[in-house]
């Protein structure tokens, strides 16, 4: 019954710093069991489903994949608490919203009208879920100032341009709302509402991305000495041959980007070190 009142405490925006931090197996297993059970009612009516997808065995591992990417993008911001095992708890228990993706909005109502629904439970859904999130990263990691907002943003925008930069924006957008390729033609002010935050996320990705490589490598340096600054010199160099490998295979504008990112980690760790000896 406890972790039940500290799944509604948290869904409802009401846990406090000490229950969120105190989040242990038991909430584990209850958040594992929702989104199980959520993840089978999202493609319960979906005769195209896999059968994986059908015992929601793809949302279970699916929770597991976003902890971990989660707990490694923020990272090198340095949040105060910090663990995989608490934020994989956290985003097992955001799951129960989900469970609106298991109405039946497919029998009974015409097809256009169910996909509008369909669509409105998305954004309620994400919605909920990146308020969560907002509430998590503040008062159960700790993060304030800036540092939050750019944790808070972040790891959102990073995922929107790597989906639009290989062009699977759509198809993401497909199956997380459960609209088919082929019903896309009652769904083009949806489509077209997608493109829109494509568009302004590839333009606010560039300086969030400098902001967090700047940020990461002061945070680190700052909290684990400046021993450490050395070591950003090699995802620096990483970054630069990979960013010359893409242009080299044609993929000129995401080669940009990784040759930019790692020219920021080294300057930002030149200028970092160098102020930690003058001081």
């Amino acid at each position: 019954m406890q972790t039940l009142l500290t799944t509604v405490r948290l869904l409802t925006f009401r846990s406090s710093a000490e229950e969120l931090r105190a989040l242990n197996h038991r909430h584990l297993v209850f958040g594992l069991i929702c989104t199980w059970l959520v993840g089978m009612g999202r493609w319960w009516e979906d005769p195209k489903a896999s059968l994986l997808q059908h015992l929601g065995i793809g949302s279970v591992a699916y929770v597991f994949i976003l902890a971990l990417f989660l707990w490694l993008v923020l990272w090198p911001l340095t949040p105060p608490h910090w663990s995989l095992l608490n934020v994989l708890i956290f985003v097992t228990l955001t799951s129960p919203p989900a469970i609106l993706y298991a109405i039946p909005v497919r029998h009974g109502l015409a097809l256009q009208t169910a996909q509008t629904v369909r669509l409105c439970f998305l954004a309620i859904v994400a919605g909920w879920r990146v308020a969560l999130l907002y509430f998590y990263l503040h008062r159960g990691a700790g993060l304030t100032g800036f540092r939050w907002l750019l944790a808070a943003l972040f790891p959102l925008l990073l995922i929107v341009f790597t989906l639009t930069a290989l062009n699977l924006e759509k198809v993401v957008f497909d199956f997380m709302g459960g609209v088919r390729e082929s019903e896309r033609t009652v769904n083009d002010a949806a489509y077209g509402v997608l493109v829109l935050i494509c568009m302004v996320s590839m333009l606010a990705f560039l300086p969030l991305l400098a902001s967090y490589l700047f940020c990461s490598v002061n945070s680190v340096i700052a909290k684990y000495g400046r021993q450490r600054g050395p070591f950003f010199y090699l995802p620096a160099l990483a970054l630069a041959v990979s960013g010359a490998a893409l242009n080299f295979l044609g993929m000129a504008f995401l080669g940009v980007v990784l040759i930019g990112a790692g020219l920021v980690i080294a300057v930002t760790t030149m200028f970092k070190l160098k102020s930690e000896k003058d001081s």
